[in-house]
This record gives structure tokens, C-alpha cells and sequence, in this order.
């Protein structure tokens, strides 16, 4: 008698053949079966070993499992062996067969031969042994279900444990493996089997894809800050991570028919990442995101949680890189599931007193502060900030800093990036400068309870978005003040960069070096000729900033950093007069618009018009070339059409003045023309 085991998951024959009889194949045969899969993964022949190995009830993997029920168009669950099936087989195969909430995608579950699993002789110490260490890990497990805080003592939850601990739960190699955690709410575990159904039955994804259940779920509510709750969670789910080679966790709750998850990736990275929704790219941050998904309606959901889920994962092998671009190109993303998510949210604030559960409460306004901001940034919207500036209002309302300083201060952070964007909408100059200072406000305040060694990343942000604020006060003054808020600007961004770290902070690094790069050139620009070491040393601060992008890994970004490259490429040529690094400058603003386009960004995509009106103005002007002009007044009449239809004021008053000079520009005399404010 050999000694081997032979490893894998069983498929039940009764069930395969129920699901054969109704699968609508032109013969219910398993030979038509395997054309059919064939046909589905485009394969030059059929794949009729497996499907007789699954109907065999052979031990398999379970993708061959998968495989099989994509064709017959069932869940794969469905087909799995139970005992149940074993016994009206005839069969004993000792203990059930695990389903997929208790194994990967691609693990293999041991299960003995008929031979091996035959009774010993009476008195085998072997037979003995292995019962006495069943017998203790089905007590350990009990006692640990009764004793450990925050776990289930259910039947299912213990026989859960019981698989993992026989089961090599483990990603299989070359795959993405995905962590599916129980969810609160969800004592009969429908909603975690119903998601991982949703991934394991894609097409796109399952060829690529490792799934493996969780017997544990995770939680962030009760009292507290709910910033530290995050992070705890965070932590402990990334080390499940890495324990089981997986790329990608979601976690969360359910209500109903509603379930609200998140994502925690193996990032070590906590910049925002950026990915695509609606055709636009956004930035995402990950510890703050939450998706509504509807199992009466998945589909309004799933195609994004999907692209969110591969955008997300931090892969260090090109292989898998490739694998992952492939499976995310097959999914459009698009903010439905963010405006419903928001529409929930404002339904279920409507029910709660604050006075009575202020915890709830807080926690539901922080995530409309963080939803509004976010789907503001893609609609380009001033009502969604000011909705983002309510809510965040409404947590401090009940979260005062003495109790919660960290979280306090987060939330001030994001109410004043939140008035730093209206800014840009406010119809007057002076309306715009009160925002700003509302901003400056609310950031300086933030930045008391914000310790840079505690929480260095909080303070980088707070110290950026200070900088940011005085540089664009700087914008709107003259003289002496202007300089000086320039000054201040700069400073603040500096020393944001002493606490952050490119290779963990890619896009933060590059973020405030490019805000660096803003404030010098326009510095240098007002100084006029003695300004153009200023404005070098600016285009330094951009060349940095453009090291650490990609138009693949965060076009946004990347477009913005090479609209300000171009931008301050431009104004040195205007202080030096040297036309030829005008047109150096005309190429680096058409690579900013390989990313920033009109249906896909299109304030941005005017910004990059408006700077290349002016350009033409300036070159029109060093070559004494009227025909320019022409150019000039029709990209800044696009951009201004766009200014103007997103109601971006601040935007719109530099259009409109360089129209004005255009239009009393003579022709004729050309040194009567002046291009800019």
C-alpha cells in the first residue's frame, strides 16, 4: 500500500448530472460539454480528460471545478461534493469536502483514496493518533470560538476552522489572489459566498484569479476614533495578506440586500491611487473607500469593484502585471455606485439623532465629507464640495478635539482641501480670497493636534495644502504681499518634503514638488528679468516631480506636472526672449493633453488651451507673426466655452482678460498688443 495522498476537491456526480440535463447543450453529453468550454475559453481542443476527471469525482483543483460550472452555466459551489453526496455514492471519504468559503480558487484539500480510508485493525496506533488530533483541533477550535473576543460560535464558523487547518489555503502561483472576509451582519454567510461566486464565475477574471473565503470577518465600528479604528483594521488584514500570498482584502457589512465593503491592498504606498471612473481618471484613496454593492442588483456595482479591486493591488512581477491589465480592460467604470452609495448615506443619516448615537453619526458624515469631495473632483461640481464642507461640519459637530484629536484633526484637514477647491468657483476676487482664508483657517487649526512624528503623513498633507493655500493667495496679490505668500508657500512645501519619502509616497512626492514648481515660476514671473533663476530652479521641482509619474500609473497627475513644466518652459522663454523655447514649450503643453482631454478631463483640458492661447500671443509678438494671434483668440475661446459651462470662475476671469487684450491688439502694430495680466 503506498503511502502518497492524492490532493484536490471532489465534484458531485448527481449534482453534475442535474446540472447537465439543464444546461441547454445541443446533447447533454460531457463530450458537448467539453466543446462548449472550448468554445468559451477559445481553445483549439476540447478539454474532454478534465471534464471526465470532475465527473469522475476525481480529486481536482478547484478551478477544473470552475471551469466545468462556467460551462454547465452554474455557481461553482453548487457542484462541490458534501458528505451527503459521498454516502449515496457508497462512498467514505472521510470528512466534507470544504467549499469555497473555506478554500482557494486554486488550494487543494487532501482526500484519501477508498484504500486509505478503509478501517484499520483494531488497535492501529496510527488510526488512533489521528482521531485523538481531530479530537483536540475540534476542541481547541470550540474553545477558541467561545473564548476569543469577537468570534463566532456558530456550527459553520467551527467547521470553517476545521478546513482551514487541513486545507493549503495558499495563492496559487502566477494568480491574483483576492481575500474574501466575513461580513458583520451576515450570520448565515450568504452575502461573502455571494461575492466570491460574483469574482469565481467571471469569464475575465477566473482564469487569472485565486479566491480564498475567510472564516473571520472585520469591524471598525463602536466608539472611538474611527481614523485609529481603520488603521487597526487595516494592519491586521494586511498581515492576513501576506501570511497567504494574496494581493488584495475586502471586508465590510451587510443590511439587507446592501452590502458595504472595502479594500486593503499590500500597499505600503499611501499616496491616493488613481484610477478611471466615468472616463476620468480619479484619485483613490483606499483606507477611505466604501462601495455599496445591491445583490438584488450586482451588476450596478460589481464591474466597478472589480476594476477597483485589480486598480488597487500592488503587483512586483510583470507577469502578473500583464495578467492583471488584461483582466481590468474588460470592465467600464463608472460613479453610479458612488452617487447611490451617497444617496444611502444621506437616507441613513435622515434616521439618526445625533444626540442620541453620535458615533454613527459622525461615522456616516465623514464618509459623505470623503464621497462629495471625491465625486466633486470628477464632476468638477461646487455644489458636491459644498455638500463635502457640510458633512465634514457635521462630524466635528460631535467629535470635539479634546476626545478624538487625531481624528479631528483629519477631518479639519479635509474641510479646508474641500474650501480650497471652491476657491476656484467663487465669482468674485473677493469671495475667492474669503475662501481661501476659510481654508487657511482650518488647516492651521488641524495642524495643532498634528504631531509630525506620530503622524507624518497627516502632517505632509496639512503642510502641503498650507502651502498650496498661500501660494494661490499669492496669485491673487500684487507687490510686496505677493512675494511674501510666495515665500511662506514654498517653505510650507519644503518642509513637507523632509517627512515624505518618494519610493513609499511616489505621488505625494511628486505632488508637492510640483506645487513647488508652480510657486517659483510665477514668482520668478512677476520679478520679470531677474526672475528667470527662479523660474530654472521651478522647472528643477517639475522635472522631479515628472520622475516619479507614468501616464500609465497616474495620467492626471502626470498631465498636470507637464502642463506646469510647459508652463514655466514658457515664461522663461518670455524673459529671455528665445521663441524657440516657446516652441519647446508648445510641445511639453501638447504632451500634458496626450492625458488632459476635452471628454475626458475637460477643465483640465481647457487649462492646457488657455496657457497655449497665451503662447501664441507670445510668439505672435517675438516673430512679429500677426497669424498667430488667430491661433491664440481660438484656444482661448475653447477654453473659456469650458470655463464658463463647469462654472469655474477663477479660471474664467484669465480667459476673459486675455481675450480682451487679443481683441485690442492691432494687427497692424503688433508692439501695441500684451499677452497675459
Amino acid at each position: 500500500m503506498t503511502d502518497s495522498r492524492r490532493r484536490g476537491v471532489r465534484a458531485s456526480r448527481i449534482r453534475l448530472e442535474q446540472a447537465l440535463a439543464e444546461a441547454g447543450l445541443p446533447r447533454p453529453t460531457q463530450a458537448a460539454l467539453a466543446e462548449r468550454i472550448a468554445d468559451q475559453e477559445n481553445l483549439d481542443a476540447a478539454p474532454k480528460d478534465l471534464v471526465s476527471r470532475v465527473f469522475r469525482e476525481q480529486p481536482v483543483d478547484p478551478q477544473s471545478i470552475e471551469r466545468v460550472a462556467r460551462g454547465l452555466g452554474v455557481p461553482a459551489h453548487t457542484l462541490y461534493q458534501t458528505s451527503a453526496d459521498a454516502a449515496l455514492n457508497g462512498a467514505d471519504d472521510g470528512p466534507e469536502n470544504p467549499r469555497p468559503e473555506a478554500a482557494s480558487a486554486a488550494a487543494e484539500t487532501p482526500a484519501e483514496s477508498p484504500m486509505e480510508t478503509a478501517l484499520p485493525a483494531r488497535g492501529s496506533r496510527p488510526r488512533r493518533i489521528g482521531l485523538v488530533l481531530l479530537a483536540l483541533s475540534l476542541l481547541c477550535v470550540l474553545l477558541a470560538s467561545l473564548v476569543l473576543p469577537g468570534t463566532r460560535s456558530s456550527w459553520q464558523t467551527l467547521t470553517c476552522r476545521l478546513s482551514s487547518l487541513t486545507a493549503d489555503q495558499q495563492i496559487a502561483p502566477g494568480h491574483l489572489g483576492v481575500l474574501i472576509a466575513r461580513l458583520d451582519g451576515d450570520p448565515q454567510n450568504q452575502g461573502q459566498r455571494f461575492i466570491a461566486d460574483r469574482f469565481l464565475e467571471d469569464p475575465e477574471l477566473s482564469p487569472f484569479l485565486s479566491v480564498i473565503t475567510l472564516c473571520d470577518g472585520y469591524s471598525a465600528t463602536g466608539p472611538g476614533d474611527r481614523r485609529a479604528q481603520l488603521d487597526a483594521v487595516r494592519d491586521r488584514a494586511q498581515a492576513e495578506l501576506h501570511r497567504l500570498g494574496a494581493h488584495l482584502l475586502l471586508w465590510g457589512e451587510r443590511a439587507g440586500n446592501l452590502i458595504n465593503l472595502r479594500l486593503v491592498s499590500t500597499r505600503t504606498d499611501l499616496s491616493p491611487q488613481q484610477v478611471e471612473l466615468n472616463g476620468k481618471p480619479v484619485m483613490i484613496d483606499e483606507r477611505y473607500l466604501e462601495l455599496p454593492l445591491d445583490v438584488a442588483r450586482p451588476q450596478n456595482t460589481m464591474p466597478d469593484l472589480k476594476r477597483l479591486a485589480l486598480a488597487l493591488m500592488q503587483l512586483n512581477e510583470d507577469a502578473l502585471s500583464a495578467q492583471r491589465d488584461n483582466a481590468i480592460s474588460a470592465y467600464r467604470g463608472s460613479t453610479e455606485w458612488l452617487k447611490a452609495s451617497i444617496v444611502s448615506d444621506r437616507n441613513l443619516r435622515s434616521s439618526i439623532r445625533p444626540e442620541v448615537d453620535p458615533t454613527r453619526w459622525a461615522l456616516v458624515n465623514a464618509q459623505l465629507c470623503y464621497k462629495y469631495r471625491l465625486l466633486g473632483d470628477i464632476a468638477a461640481s461646487e455644489d458636491d464640495y459644498q455638500s463635502a464642507v457640510q458633512a465634514c461640519e457635521a462630524v466635528l459637530d460631535v467629535r470635539p478635539r479634546a476626545e478624538f484629536p487625531q481624528e479631528w484633526a483629519a477631518v479639519k484637514t479635509n474641510l479646508g482641501s474641500a474650501w480650497l477647491r471652491l476657491y476656484a468657483y467663487a465669482r468674485t476676487l473677493e469671495l475667492a480670497v474669503e475662501r481661501l482664508h476659510h481654508a487657511e483657517a482650518e488647516i492651521q487649526s488641524a495642524a495643532e493636534s498634528i504631531s509630525r512624528e506620530r503622524s507624518p503623513q497627516l502632517w505632509a498633507v496639512n503642510r502641503r495644502t498650507l502651502g498650496t493655500i498661500y501660494i494661490r493667495l499669492g496669485e491673487l496679490s500684487d507687490g510686496p504681499d505677493a512675494s511674501t505668500l510666495f515665500d511662506r508657500g514654498v517653505a510650507e512645501l519644503q518642509s513637507a518634503l523632509e517627512v515624505q519619502r518618494p519610493e513609499y509616497q511616489p505621488l505625494d512626492w511628486a505632488l508637492t514638488q510640483q506645487n513647488i514648481c508652480l510657486a517659483q515660476y510665477q514668482h520668478g514671473a512677476r520679478l520679470g528679468a531677474a526672475g528667470a533663476a527662479l523660474v530654472r530652479e521651478a522647472m528643477g521641482h517639475c522635472e522631479e516631480a515628472v520622475r516619479w509619474l507614468s501616464p500609465a500609473s497616474a495620467a492626471l497627475s502626470w498631465g498636470m506636472v507637464q502642463n506646469n513644466l510647459a508652463a514655466s518652459t514658457a515664461i522663461l522663454a518670455q524673459l529671455e526672449g528665445d521663441a524657440n523655447l516657446l516652441e519647446q514649450a508648445a510641445e511639453a503643453f501638447a504632451q500634458a493633453q496626450r492625458v488632459y482631454t476635452r471628454k475626458r478631463v475637460p477643465v483640465n483640458w481647457a487649462e492646457v488651451e488657455v496657457n497655449l492661447g497665451e503662447l501664441n500671443c507670445n510668439l505672435a509678438l517675438m516673430r512679429d507673426e500677426p497669424a498667430r494671434l488667430a491661433d491664440a483668440e481660438r484656444h482661448t475661446q475653447e477654453a473659456l466655452r469650458v470655463f464658463i459651462e463647469h462654472g469655474v470662475a477663477r479660471y474664467q476671469r484669465h480667459a476673459e482678460r486675455l481675450l480682451a487684450a487679443l481683441d485690442a491688439c492691432d494687427r497692424e502694430d503688433l508692439s501695441s498688443c500684451r499677452c497675459g495680466d
